[in-house]
């Protein structure tokens, strides 16, 4: 897309999956999620770092940003791995 940055930020809803390390995107969505602030010495901590992001721990998650509500972490179902979505798959699709 031409502008795909004015495309995402026009989406009420947005849905990350195995964000690669190596753009800019596993930055700007750390960036997105915010920080928590320490009480004892007034540090900032990103809540999840690039790195893990784009790592295992999230191989098998979704990172789903909707407007006014907290960001979600939502896990992927696969169809290979569960008999009632693979039952509702049309014959010879796998």
């Amino acid at each position: 897309y031409p502008d795909a940055e004015g495309l995402l930020t026009n989406c009420a809803v947005q849905t990350f999956m195995n964000v690669p390390l190596n753009s800019e995107l596993a930055q700007k969505l750390s960036d997105m999620l915010g920080y928590r602030e320490s009480a004892l010495d007034n540090s900032r901590v990103k809540l999840v770092e690039p790195l893990e992001l784009a790592g295992p721990k999230f191989r098998d998650l979704s990172l789903v940003l909707g407007l006014n509500t907290p960001p979600a972490k939502a896990r992927k179902a696969f169809v290979f791995q569960d008999p009632a979505l693979r039952a509702r798959m049309p014959a010879g699709s796998l």
